[in-house]
């Protein structure tokens, strides 16, 4: 019993999808899973909350469709670094 609630966290992301950005569409998944925790066991929640981190990889993180997740780029990481050009801060 304790899938419906992945499976509507499921359904409700993909209409979300193209409106939402990926960290908005993970929280429908943590609803789902605090909403299994208050009706059922901890045993339950611990599991959807499994479940719903690999039903977001496969669904939602590029690449899609696949458990593989995408090298980040460095400057996705760090944002643009300005050049300096080979000078020293100092001279």
């Amino acid at each position: 019993m304790a899938f419906i609630y992945l499976i509507l966290a499921t359904g409700l992301a993909f209409l979300m999808y193209p409106y939402f950005d990926l960290p908005n569409i993970i929280m429908v998944y943590l609803l789902g899973v605090m909403a299994t925790a208050i009706h059922w066991r901890s045993g339950a929640a611990i599991l959807n909350s499994l479940l719903s981190v690999l039903a977001f990889d496969f669904c939602f993180v590029p690449p899609r469709w696949s458990f593989t997740v995408k090298k980040p780029n460095t400057r996705d990481l760090c944002g643009d670094v300005p050049d300096r050009g080979g000078h020293q801060p100092f001279g």
